[in-house]
């Protein structure tokens, strides 16, 4: 645990007829050439003048505006802002040919350890922030989600240690939209103050399945990011069982544990049922979100921040209060509740930056100044501070109630998983379509497939120790 939950009661949107209007940010999803901007897909650029500051960065246009970028540059004309496109196989080699990005895109809480045990990231943040010297940032703000940007090296520890990042905006990420009428016509009972069970999810999933012969014209449920036999789904099954998928030091794999197979068996059920939308049943479209918007999933699991294509989608913008958000399913049995951001999307410092205070600097503009308050104010995600929770959209009785399931769920976000620092986070998913794919086509069981990954991570698993060490 990372400490005492942090205090949200008295910041529970009050029900006012004439709430303000949310101001819209223009340029949204916009690339734009201006002058001190600029987005490429390769890694060179120009030369810079004489004097001239150049900081690459892998924030996209729309998370990134260029509108921001034109502000900052204004502020600081010295500075270049550019940005690139890279991988980790990628960035990997930028840093060996010396032309590394300085403001990396990450989702901490999947991949902050694996960047700094291969010393990619830069602690240099953590004395800069905690220097003061700060325009923006308040680190007597934070909330306990800035503890997924931290990183203890002696213990392998995340969240202890020095810093390396910023949080940009997070998410209950498993929570459950799911339209009312949908749950009423089923027959299912429903609270926003209390969590189904897994268990129960499955089998509510089945029931609200539609099917037109083979065709399925409406899903259970779906999750956001795809497939629903997810590394972090299934981290937070067993993390909330009381289980692990790895050796306490992280030497070694245990994908067979009774946690893990009791997951991948529950939701191998679900795919093959066609209850959830899945590779073996696609959704309309190939998206695991869209068609939410038009009822062709009854639930959806995401997080907080899908309220901003809720609200803005023409299918959806003046229906809103027609759905629900309805907090993170627990397993059932477990001791305590549970809830977890999956991403803690955000940025970190890259160690082979040619200018780091210049790249703190900028992130202390991105991450906790104007941006941040736009951000805050969008209602596409929770800010890191607990001072901007106040500035969250609550119009409407659809955002009032979201936000009550937001403060409700941050008392039970104090706790994190633990990921193996010595992988990278896309070899978990490439091994999870190569191995567990086959059993829910029948062509496998999930004993095998748990054996292979094991068999495959051990290796992988001894090998960054030693890149480690």
């Amino acid at each position: 645990m990372w400490g005492k939950p942090f205090p949200v009661a008295n910041l529970l949107p009050k029900r006012e007829v004439n709430a303000p209007k949310i101001p819209v940010i223009t340029g949204f999803f916009r690339k734009r050439n201006h002058p001190c901007g600029s987005e490429s897909e390769e890694p060179e650029s120009e030369p810079a003048s004489a004097g001239d500051v150049v900081l690459r960065t892998t924030f996209a246009a729309g998370e990134l505006y260029a509108e921001q970028i034109e502000l900052y540059c204004l502020e600081n004309p010295h500075v270049t802002i550019e940005q690139i496109e890279a991988d980790t196989t990628k960035l990997i080699s930028m840093v060996a040919a010396g032309s590394a990005p300085d403001l990396l895109r990450i989702e901490a809480v999947k991949v902050l350890p694996f960047y700094v045990t291969r010393g990619l990231a830069g602690d240099y943040v953590d004395e800069i922030v905690y220097g003061g010297t700060l325009q923006y940032t308040k680190p007597d703000d934070f909330l306990p989600v800035i503890n997924n940007y931290k990183y203890d090296t002696a213990t392998n520890t995340q969240g202890e240690g020095k810093l390396y990042g910023f949080v940009k905006d997070f998410s209950n990420d498993v929570a459950v939209f799911a339209w009312k009428a949908h749950l009423d016509e089923a027959g299912i009972a429903y609270d926003a103050k209390t969590p189904f069970t897994w268990q129960q999810l499955g089998e509510y999933a089945k029931k609200l399945t539609i099917k037109d012969g083979d065709t399925i014209t409406r899903f259970g449920f779906s999750c956001w990011d795809g497939n629903v036999i997810d590394h972090v789904r299934l981290l937070t099954w067993v993390t909330q069982a009381g289980g692990s998928i790895y050796a306490d030091d992280y030497s070694s794999a245990k994908w067979d544990s009774p946690e893990a197979v009791e997951f991948l068996e529950w939701a191998i059920d679900l795919i093959q049922a066609g209850a959830v939308a899945s590779p073996l049943h696609q959704p309309e479209g190939n998206s695991y979100t869209t068609p939410f918007l038009t009822e062709g999933f009854s639930m959806l699991l995401c997080g907080y921040w899908y309220t901003g294509s809720i609200r803005s989608a023409e299918d959806t913008k003046d229906r809103v209060n027609e759905i629900i958000f309805l907090p993170t399913p627990q397993y059932e049995g477990a001791e305590e509740r549970t809830a977890f951001t999956h991403a803690a999307t955000g940025g970190v410092a890259l160690r082979a930056s040619a200018n780091p205070e210049e790249t703190v600097k900028f992130m202390d503009y991105f991450f906790s100044g104007p941006p941040a308050t736009d951000r805050a104010k969008g209602g596409w995600g929770i800010p890191m501070y607990g001072s901007m929770l106040e500035m969250m959209p609550k119009e409407t009785d659809f955002d009032k109630q979201c936000l009550e399931v937001v403060y409700d769920e941050m008392d039970y976000m104090n706790e994190s998983f633990k990921v193996n620092p010595y992988i990278g986070f896309d070899t978990i998913t490439a091994l999870i379509a190569k191995h567990i794919a086959p059993v829910w086509e029948n062509q496998s069981t999930v004993a095998d497939a748990v054996a292979a990954i094991n068999a495959e991570l051990n290796p992988l698993i001894q090998e960054g120790m030693a890149i480690n060490q």
